[in-house]
């Protein structure tokens, strides 16, 4: 089992490894919603610290149920906000047996690429790799299975929601203030010359929520091939926007990132916009492969 302790989402992936073969035979998620729960100064609240033991207590179970040898646990950009992350790490073993590596921003990008290279078949020559998660954004730019520039941006669907206040509908004002917040995190930041900047890899929750929308809202089947930008500024606008259908199946199908994918695909529509990116590829692989890969020296 590969648990991943994210901003906004707890989740876990069981795999089984035979001969080098690596088999998806389950997984679950969870949104705990961690940054809400730490402050300004970075403290960690005790509410938020029972809610994640308490949901990594189920996920331990599960992992009983599920017969798995071994857990691996890593945490992300949530713990990377708190003041003192491995006092909070000293406490979620203490209080659930769990073992947890805090991964740096450049680790986290990393084995999200690691992951797309693992599991998505139909990768162009040169493209980059967008990992959104709750509080941070991992980019990966790659030209032939080589990463070419890798950055961390300080924001995430949560964080973005939270900043701007984004409700389940998002206006103009709000979009526009979002663009301009993703412009300036890129300040400082190099992006590569080349064709790594025209086609974008969405990995992790989010850009698999994505793909449940585009089939559900025009039908759209996605599995390893790309959609245009246009595509996906439609899915943009349902989902700013959406119609009294849409609202509901959102609800039905993502419960646990309904009420940040408006913040979150605006974010997504202000990094194409600063690349130009042209062509969107979701890849259901990602971070919890790439991890696996490395402790366990997959190929």
């Amino acid at each position: 089992m590969v648990v991943d302790i994210g901003s906004n989402t707890v989740k876990y992936n069981v795999f089984s490894l035979k001969d080098g073969t690596l088999t998806e035979l389950g997984h679950a998620s969870e949104a705990v919603k961690l940054i809400s729960y730490i402050d300004e100064k970075g403290e960690l609240s005790g509410e938020g610290l029972d809610r994640l033991c308490g949901t990594l207590a189920r996920f331990a179970a599960d992992a009983d149920g599920y017969k798995c040898k071994k857990i691996y646990a890593f945490a992300t950009a949530g713990l990377r906000r708190t003041s003192d992350p491995q006092a909070v790490i000293a406490k979620i073993e203490e209080r659930t047996g769990l073992r947890v590596r805090l991964l740096s921003a450049e680790e986290e990008g990393k084995s999200a690429l690691a992951g797309v290279f693992l599991t998505c078949p139909m990768l162009p020559r040169a493209a980059v790799m967008i990992d959104m998660g709750g509080g941070s954004t991992e980019l990966n730019f790659f030209e032939d299975r080589s990463s070419k520039a890798l950055f961390s941006l300080p924001f995430g669907a949560l964080s973005l929601k939270q900043t701007f206040g984004v409700g389940e509908d998002m206006d103009a004002s709000e979009e526009e203030k979002i663009f301009g917040y993703v412009d300036e995190a890129f300040s400082g930041h190099t992006v590569p010359d080349g064709d790594s900047k025209k086609t974008a890899i969405l990995v992790g929750g989010k850009a698999q929520a994505c793909v449940k929308l585009l089939e559900a809202f025009f039908g759209i089947k996605v599995k390893n091939s790309p959609v245009k930008r246009e595509t996906f500024a439609a899915l943009l606008e349902a989902v700013q926007r959406p119609n009294d259908a849409q609202r509901a199946a959102m609800k039905a199908l993502i419960p646990d990132r309904y009420d940040v994918m408006a913040a979150g695909l605006t974010g997504y529509e202000g990094l194409f916009r600063r690349l130009g990116a042209e062509d969107i590829l979701f890849c259901r692989g990602g971070i919890r492969e790439g991890y696996l890969q490395a402790v366990e020296g997959l190929e």
